[in-house]
C-alpha cells in the first residue's frame, strides 16, 4: 500500500489510518451489521475530509482486490489485508 514511499508507510502505520482501515473493512465485509444509517454516517464522516476520502477509496480498492484474488487463485502471500 505504501508503494515504496517511507512517508506513505509512516502514514498508513498511524493509528488514525489503521482505525479508518478497520472501520472501512468491517463495513465492507459485513454491511448488514451497520445498517443503512450506520453506512450513511460512515459516508458522511469520510466525505468531510478530502484526504480521508482518498484513504477510504484506497482501502476499499485493496479489499476488492483481495476478494478477487481469493476467488481466482488463493495465494495468501498476495493478500494485502490478510491481518483483518
Amino acid at each position: 500500500m505504501s508503494g515504496g514511499s517511507v512517508s506513505r508507510a509512516l502514514e498508513i502505520g498511524s493509528s488514525a489510518f489503521l482505525g479508518l482501515r478497520q472501520e472501512i473493512l468491517a463495513s465492507l465485509s459485513t454491511p448488514s451489521q451497520r445498517g443503512i444509517a450506520g453506512l450513511l454516517e460512515l459516508s458522511a464522516t469520510i466525505s468531510s475530509d478530502r484526504a480521508k476520502t482518498a484513504q477510504a477509496i484506497e482501502i476499499a480498492q485493496t479489499w476488492i482486490r483481495d476478494v478477487l484474488v481469493k476467488k481466482i487463485s488463493y495465494d495468501p502471500s498476495t493478500i494485502m489485508n490478510g491481518d483483518m
